[in-house]
């Protein structure tokens, strides 16, 4: 082995042990504080971690925390766009609860933010803020104020002016490709446009004074980066105990091990007190011996365990909100979207009774359930059609009431939902495109706010609808 070849191996390893399980969990726990205090500053604020790096900052097990996707590659240069998979209008029914929202992301870029952070969200705000002003004037509705922010903001000091330029010639593009889906049922809920505002650790006024961002022109989007900033060329003097990571918390499938951020919560003492030696060994461990379904309910007793979806007799919910005898005082059938049940399921009604009121699809979570979810479809639609015809009351649930539950209800409202958003089982709506099958997913979030279906299970949802 040569000189060079044997140096770059040691540099390979010397940089993969500095960022090795142990240095990211207590990097991820030492930027925890932050957030804590700022959360601490900001009670009347909606928490929001941006997935998935966000999640792995915010302590589950103290406070409600929705959930948000807002891609850095909607935000890379050459690249801005709108998604109208991921439109995140769920956020839009929290600003109707909260005074402004708190969007917690990191970045593992050298960068102060994240690409998300600094240019995704701010198109979002900005194509939101336009694409309503031009909702009501289309409509000749005078409902929004003289003043209405229609700028792009940004950081100067992050987005250079050369760049600015460009996403503001892109924007009014974006904005009439979000005119295309129904904004009903978010225009209404928009009195202020929507103005992001950045934090992160080297935010100087912090120091000073923490401002409240309450104004009767617009509300505050706070993105908030969780991570210092590092310089490579500086030696790390954050901590004797661990070398800190910037970003801790991104890329997670690459250094995880199978642990989830709500493990990791729920394990937090073991898990710090263990020494970098043993941690991998210990994490895989506690995997194995754990079911990760028996934590996405976490934080479950803080908030709402199922929602009906309008008036569709519908409702999407949280493991929880199947669990027997309760279960049954709630709704008349029940579609167990999980593949975990309850042991008490099985005797909490007659054989014959509970054969034609439950109904178990056993979906694993994620990609490896994605062929179970598109077979289960057909028996599904059998098995729910005629009891919502009759006015029954249905539950979907999956382990948060966040993917495959609202993927099986999706399906249902897609086939079946009028333009008075009620549902007539008696007519099978044709013609089912993307635009319109999002347009019913925005429907459903603003109800279950918290529905965030994965885009596997959105194409699985268009592949059969649009095909057949």
């Amino acid at each position: 082995m040569s000189l060079d070849t044997q140096f770059n191996k040691q540099f390979r390893d010397i940089k993969k042990n500095k960022r090795s399980l142990f240095n990211r969990l207590n990097s991820i726990y030492y930027d925890s504080k932050f957030v804590d205090y700022i959360i601490s500053n900001y009670p009347e604020f909606g928490i929001i971690a941006n997935l998935r790096c966000g999640s792995w900052y915010i302590n589950p097990r103290k406070r409600i925390v929705n959930e948000c996707y807002f891609k850095s590659t909607d935000g890379h240069f050459g690249k801005w766009d709108f998604s109208l998979i991921r439109t995140n209008f769920h956020l839009l029914n929290l600003i109707k609860d909260y005074k402004g929202l708190m969007i917690f992301d990191s970045t593992q870029k050298g960068k102060q933010f994240s690409d998300a952070q600094s240019k995704t969200i701010p198109i979002w705000c900005c194509v939101l803020n336009r694409s309503i002003q031009k909702y009501f004037m289309d409509r000749d509705i005078d409902h929004l104020s003289k003043d209405w922010d229609l700028r792009f903001h940004s950081v100067p000091s992050i987005i250079s002016k050369e760049e600015a330029n460009y996403i503001e010639l892109k924007l009014n593009e974006l904005v009439q490709k979000v005119m295309r889906i129904d904004l009903s049922s978010i225009a209404s809920l928009i009195t202020k446009p929507l103005r992001p505002i950045w934090i992160s650790p080297q935010t100087t006024f912090l120091e000073d004074y923490i401002p409240t961002f309450q104004s009767d022109k617009f509300y505050p989007i706070l993105c908030i980066s969780t991570s210092e900033l590092i310089d490579k060329k500086v030696s790390n003097s954050i901590s004797s105990n661990f070398d800190y990571v910037q970003g801790a918390g991104d890329d997670e499938e690459t250094w995880c091990l199978g642990l989830t951020h709500k493990l990791f919560w729920h394990h937090l003492d073991l898990i710090l007190n263990k020494e970098e030696f043993e941690l991998d060994e210990f994490v895989k461990d506690l995997v194995l011996n754990s079911n990760p379904e028996d934590f996405e309910c976490l934080n479950s007793e803080l908030s709402t365990q199922f929602d009906f979806i309008g008036n569709t007799n519908i409702a999407i919910g949280s493991r929880q909100s199947g669990k027997p005898p309760t279960c049954w005082s709630n709704f008349d059938l029940i579609i167990n979207c999980c593949n975990l049940e309850y042991s008490e399921m099985a005797t909490s009604l007659p054989s014959e009774e509970l054969s034609k009121r439950y109904l178990f699809l056993n979906i694993p979570e994620g990609k490896k359930g994605q062929h179970v979810f598109f077979e289960s479809i057909p028996k599904m639609l059998e098995f729910v059609t005629e009891p919502l015809a009759v006015g029954k009351k249905v539950l979907f649930h999956c382990a948060q009431g966040v993917d495959r539950s609202v993927g099986m209800a999706l399906i249902v409202i897609s086939n079946y939902l009028t333009k008075e958003m009620n549902l007539n089982l008696a007519n099978l709506n044709a013609n089912l495109n993307k635009t319109s099958i999002n347009n019913n997913l925005n429907f459903i979030m603003r109800y279950r706010i918290k529905a965030n279906p994965s885009g596997h299970t959105l194409r699985r949802i268009n592949e059969y609808l649009i095909k057949y």
